[in-house]
């Protein structure tokens, strides 16, 4: 009877809980009345990538990605279901949010005493993920690792193993440094238990058949997906774009060195500022430093804490420290965020002794946790916004020079046209990219015989519109290969308008107009910026 009365309970609970996380992540990502605020970030780059999939393109064939392609195709299935909107964009941020709430949840219930259980989730929602809502590869390679941690909680069983081990290989088909850690990490676990769980007298098959499975079942999922691929698009192509480039063209980079570190606080100007301050804060603290207190409790308490709640713990770790080694190289705070997940369940660990301090950290946290459930939304609400009606559909942006730029070519261009060099521009335009590359950069990002293959397909089906960043003269030449772009550009297209995207730094984009007879054409002066075309202003 008191079992029956606690599911109950729990799933009453629970159900509270899902409903909430549901409203906060709905009043940040929507309009009250249903209105999709305008995706910002890399993301826009895997939604366009999951319409060329759509249309019949082929990664790695028919356009450039440098990570494993699960992204584009989770989208992909998306937008075949419901159709490209903008409002299945936006959702997406919504249904991931929520499931981290339910991974975090369950694996809550695995090592935390039941008054905690929601607590872990209230955190990561408000403080992590809703501080970083750029929905790339990196969250799904997240999610997958805690469901592989997930499958493994309640026992280490063969069968178990061998879910995670596909687990694994899902994480790695979102991110393939991340999956692969993942996968690393839980085979040190599986080694780690066999000698360390000394209770039962074990043949020597118990401990080479947990590892072999896990690899068998990881290897096994990848085989066939990277060979499908492998087949569609070339193996030499495939190898290139996945092995190849990132530690030959993005590792020099300055944005993928360890000295981002600590280097991306929000500055502190009036208490509005601590509503990013906070969340940049927590993880922080958090990551990876949780890891190492974690593990000195555990070292400390080994003999007082249940030998089943060890294994766990120890488990959640080695996944936790994977993941942060797979981002180690690149700190960045939006990548330390989307790996944040298992340390925040080893804080919320670390804080659930009885002692008063620790008390009483649980308590500011959660206050804190629930007063930002409260501001954040109101916030997001009352934000002064544009609304355009988009060939996606109605979306709101926030940001009034953006919204200008988005709705100055809605009014000038169709669905369906050519248009080249902002992904997040073809997207809500619905606009088609005639090349293999979603941008042209004046780094080694941008690779010379990528130029020469994008400026024929240019040639052969001229965008109406080409979108272009000015040089920056502090940065050096030598690494730009867009110059054949750029030339054929100007000597064939005449520049319509002129954006000023940041009001901060000096950040433009020039608009190019191929097609000098539309009757919609409007030649703007450089640094002007052209109304756009019947905004829903509020």
């Amino acid at each position: 009877m008191h079992r029956h009365v606690s599911g109950r309970s729990f799933r009453v609970s629970a159900a509270v809980a899902a409903t909430g996380a549901a409203l906060f992540l709905y009043l940040r990502n929507f309009l009250v009345h249903g209105t999709p605020f305008v995706a910002v970030g890399d993301q826009n780059q895997f939604f366009g990538r999951a319409v060329r999939i759509l249309h019949g393109q082929v990664p790695y064939r028919d356009f450039f990605a440098f990570v494993t392609p699960g992204t584009e195709y989770l989208f992909a299935g998306g937008f075949r279901v419901f159709g490209v909107h903008a409002w299945v964009i936006s959702a997406w941020s919504v249904i991931t949010g929520l499931a981290f709430c339910w991974i975090l949840t369950y694996l809550a219930r695995q090592i935390l005493p039941a008054a905690l259980k929601f607590l872990p989730a209230l955190l990561f929602v408000v403080f992590v993920y809703n501080g970083s809502p750029d929905l790339t590869h990196h969250w799904f390679s997240t999610l997958a690792a805690l469901c592989a941690a997930a499958v493994l909680m309640p026992g280490v069983t063969l069968p178990r193993v061998a879910a995670a081990g596909m687990l694994c290989a899902a994480a790695t088909l979102f991110t393939q440094t991340e999956g692969v850690a993942a996968f690393v990490a839980i085979a040190v676990f599986l080694l780690w238990l066999a000698r360390w769980d000394t209770a039962k007298v074990r043949a020597p098959s118990s401990f080479v058949l947990p590892p072999m499975t896990l690899f068998l079942s990881f290897a096994g999922v990848l085989a066939v997906v990277l060979g499908l691929l492998a087949r569609a698009a070339g193996l030499r192509s495939l190898f290139f774009d996945l092995v190849l480039f990132a530690p030959r063209y993005l590792s020099s980079m300055e944005i993928n060195s360890t000295g981002n570190y600590l280097r991306q606080f929000p500055r502190l100007h009036n208490p509005s500022d601590l509503l990013h301050f906070v969340p940049v804060l927590f993880v922080y603290a958090l990551v990876p430093y949780a890891y190492a207190l974690g593990f000195l409790r555990i070292v400390r308490q080994r003999t007082a804490l249940p030998r089943t709640l060890v294994r766990k713990l120890v488990l959640l770790h080695c996944v936790g420290i994977g993941l942060f080694l797979s981002v180690v190289n690149s700190p960045r705070l939006f990548r330390l965020t989307t790996v944040a997940a298992p340390a925040v369940l080893i804080c919320i660990w670390l804080l659930s002794g009885p002692d008063r301090i620790a008390a009483n950290l649980r308590r500011m946290l959660a206050a804190a946790a629930l007063a930002f459930v409260l501001i954040l939304p109101l916030r997001r609400q009352s934000q002064r916004h544009v609304v355009l009606a988009l060939p996606v559909g109605r979306a709101a942006f926030t940001d009034p020079l953006s919204a200008r730029e988005f709705g100055w070519l809605a009014a000038r261009t169709h669905a369906g046209e050519s248009f080249f060099n902002s992904s997040a521009l073809a997207l809500y335009l619905a606009q088609r990219n005639p090349t293999a590359l979603e941008f042209i950069n004046g780094r080694e990002f941008t690779r010379p015989e990528w130029v020469g293959d994008a400026l024929a397909a240019i040639e052969r089906d001229p965008p109406h519109f080409v979108v272009l960043q000015p040089l920056d003269p502090a940065l050096p030449r030598s690494g730009d290969h867009t110059g054949p772009i750029r030339a054929f550009v100007e000597q064939n297209y005449r520049r319509a308008a002129v954006f000023q995207l940041n009001e901060v730094v000096a950040y433009r984009e020039e608009i190019w107009e191929h097609d000098l007879s539309s009757p919609h054409r409007l030649i703007g002066i450089a640094g002007e910026l052209n109304e756009p075309a019947d905004p829903s202003p509020h």
